[in-house]
């Protein structure tokens, strides 16, 4: 019986449907099973489902067990950051130095203004250096930038810090609004990553994808190009090569300009029915991808004349009616992350009934199942390809994925509207996402820099085009990017 609530709690939780999961996990400790491993399953379920009080109470309750686990208390500083307790979130990642603090958890400690994350990250909290920047990050980054990249450079020479400690200094800069300085820690983060990977080489397609991503950061392609080697030449066999190296392989020829190999190896390494079909639909046609970005460019009928016209999150008809001179009508394609159909599933479904799209594109697989459900065969769905590599970036803009997946399944360049890296005056049309968002908090968790990197690569080897307003931005040099971003941020007013 124990078994069977089990199995069905994890066949819940696999469907994404976390708050019956959770129920089911409830049941199943209720039944006598006192392994906090289900216990920590069933917090993290709460935690996806929004309820985040029930979900520390648990978390809280596993580790008092006698075989907690160190990397419980990342589980738990994760979810106190969303419920706003920053001090406990602080605390516990101190407690987790034991257990493996990643990348990620990183970004998300410095996105969260965590400024005990030099102690919490920094293999020598106790340099110099180190309460320096400590003290300026608790001062709110006011002092003088200069004297702050002293601190970072000084930190940087003694070798020591590892990629999650300058992932963190990168996110809190970020979070401040401080981009240039920001820039250089992502950037030193890159290569104590690189560092690390000629150490101890990456074992996963998920490390491989980490030392690539951290590679084509700073332009160190030979070097990428060796670890995907020194890979698969160790690696078992997988049942899943697209997965397992293929897609890191493919985002570092991209990065090169390589966009026939690159092409290539997706074909050899990435198929299925839903994507056979999708390259028959794009194959020798003209692509508009149109993003929320407001701008006055009047660019309505030209995108209406592209072959194919793809959007991100489309919701209906009826919102682009009212900014049609801006985004165009049409909709052939329609690309969606989890959380916007999450939050729009009911409106998204009878949009999609009603026809007049010819693909839809998810972020996740159980996306994509839980849209077929809803609206049977009358859209085509498929998951796209993006490079996951939260361990270095986050959780990475939509148009770097949208991008990655269109360049490497269709065979003419691919034109984008209606993006401007939230340079803006208004980073989305009214009725594509709630209004007020907090623009220090989206780029740092995003990282902008990583988009601007891959888009004018792609750009620059003729793979995309652009408005008025993308082109003369991917004409600028990274420098000059990170400059015209922190002009903005300091403009801005509060969200």
């Amino acid at each position: 019986m124990g078994t069977s609530l089990i199995e069905r709690a994890e066949r819940l939780e696999d469907r994404r449907e976390f708050a019956a999961a959770a129920t089911g996990y409830v049941k199943v400790i209720r039944a006598g099973n006192s392994d906090p491993e289900v216990r920590v399953r069933l917090a993290r379920c709460l935690r996806l489902a929004g309820n985040l009080d029930r979900a520390i109470h648990h978390y809280q309750t596993a580790l008092l067990h006698p075989e907690a686990r160190s990397e419980w208390h990342l589980a738990l500083a994760t979810c106190l950051l969303e419920a706003g307790h920053t001090d406990a979130a602080a605390r516990n990642f101190l407690l987790a130095r034991g257990g493996r603090l990643t990348g990620r958890v990183a970004l998300d400690a410095g996105c969260a203004g965590i400024d005990k994350g030099v102690k919490a990250f920094a293999s020598d909290p106790d340099h110099r250096a180190g309460r320096a920047l400590e003290a300026y990050l608790a001062g709110g980054g006011e002092r003088d930038d200069d004297e702050a990249l002293g601190f970072l450079m000084e930190l940087a020479q003694t070798g020591r810090e590892s990629h999650v400690f300058w992932l963190y200094c990168f996110a809190r800069l970020a979070r401040l609004g401080r981009l240039r300085l920001a820039w250089q820690c992502k950037r030193l983060a890159a290569a104590a990553c690189l560092d690390a990977c000629w150490r101890s080489p990456p074992a996963d397609g998920a490390g491989l994808e980490t030392a690539v991503a951290a590679a084509c950061y700073i332009g160190e392609y030979r070097a990428a190009h060796g670890l995907v080697a020194a890979y698969r030449e160790l690696a078992p066999a997988s049942d899943n090569p697209w997965r397992d190296g293929g897609r890191a392989e493919a985002d570092l020829l991209l990065s090169e300009g390589r966009l026939e190999e690159a092409r290539d190896l997706c074909r050899r390494l990435a198929h299925s029915r839903p994507l056979s079909a999708f390259r028959e639909l794009t194959a020798g046609k003209s692509v508009a991808v149109v993003g929320p970005a407001v701008n006055e460019l009047a660019n309505g009928d030209a995108i209406d004349r592209f072959d194919l016209v793809a959007r991100t999150n489309f919701r209906g008809k009826a919102v682009l009616a009212d900014h049609a001179a801006m985004t165009g009508r049409r909709t052939d394609i329609a690309y969606y992350n989890t959380i916007f159909v999450d939050g729009h599933a009911e409106d998204i479904g009878t949009e999609l009934h009603d026809g007049g799209l010819s693909f839809v594109v998810t972020r996740h697989l159980s996306t994509s199942r839980r849209l077929k459900a809803m609206i049977g065969e009358a859209v085509p769905i498929r998951k796209w390809l993006s490079f996951k590599k939260l361990d270095f970036v986050g959780i990475g803009f939509a148009m770097r994925h949208i991008a990655f997946d269109l360049v490497l399944n269709t065979d003419r360049p691919v034109t984008l509207f209606g993006i401007d890296f939230f340079l803006g005056r208004q980073p989305h049309y009214a009725g594509y996402f709630e209004p007020g968002i907090d623009l220090n908090l989206e780029i740092a968790r995003h990282d902008v820099f990583d988009t601007f990197i891959f888009l004018r690569r792609l750009w620059q080897a003729g793979a995309i085009k652009g408005d008025a307003i993308v082109e003369e931005l991917l004409s600028d040099t990274p420098e000059a990017f990170a400059r015209r971003m922190e002009r903005r941020l300091r403009a801005a007013p509060d969200p």
